[in-house]
């Protein structure tokens, strides 16, 4: 599959996904884990605001949270649903925001 690099993507397997969030993603997914959702969101730099490339996994139980870093690796983040506290989007034009706060 090809990932637009300017827009977010939904993809169809884990394996679409870009390195190195691919690998971060396997290594906090269940084994058998079946994934929902899979949605890559590619870097973005506004004046002096950026935004590391994103990719976000929705499970059977929680969500995955899979973020570039500055040194070219990723960072995690991982809740189960229970654990969520509430989720925000905002969307205005073309921008748009999703905002996950959990315990």
């Amino acid at each position: 599959m090809e990932i637009d690099t300017r827009f977010p993507t939904r993809l169809d397997t884990i394996s679409d996904a870009p390195e190195p969030l691919r690998s971060a993603l396997a290594e906090f997914l269940q084994l058998e884990e079946p994934v929902r959702l899979l949605a890559h969101a590619p870097a973005f730099t506004s004046g002096e605001e950026k935004s590391p490339a994103t990719l976000l996994a929705v499970t059977q139980n929680g969500w995955i949270l899979v973020s570039g870093t500055e040194q070219g690796g990723a960072s995690v983040e991982k809740s189960e649903f229970s654990e969520t506290l509430f989720v925000e989007l905002t969307s205005i034009l073309l921008f748009g925001q999703l905002k996950i706060y959990f315990a």
